[in-house]
């Protein structure tokens, strides 16, 4: 499943991966990827001017053209949801 190689490749990047959550969404018949972090690994997550971010949507973009998914891109969420 998608979201769970998303979440692996998430969870190689943080600090804590065990507050790794991702989600998904559909919006418009694309996927939308909702990633949530401990707020301490937010900015591992952007990177410098958000190259972190752009560098994981264009890998999971790839992965998902190779299936043969439309993907809309990643969300960073600010908060943990219940």
């Amino acid at each position: 499943m998608m979201q769970d190689r998303v979440a692996s490749i998430v969870r190689a990047l943080v600090r804590n991966p065990d507050a790794v959550s991702v989600r998904t969404s559909e919006r418009r018949s694309q996927l939308v990827f909702a990633i949530e972090v401990d707020a301490d690994d937010r900015g591992a997550i952007l990177g410098r001017q958000g190259s972190t971010i752009r560098a994981l949507e264009t890998v999971v973009a790839a992965m998902c053209r190779a299936r043969g998914e439309e993907v809309r891109g990643i969300e960073l969420c600010d908060e943990r949801r219940a």
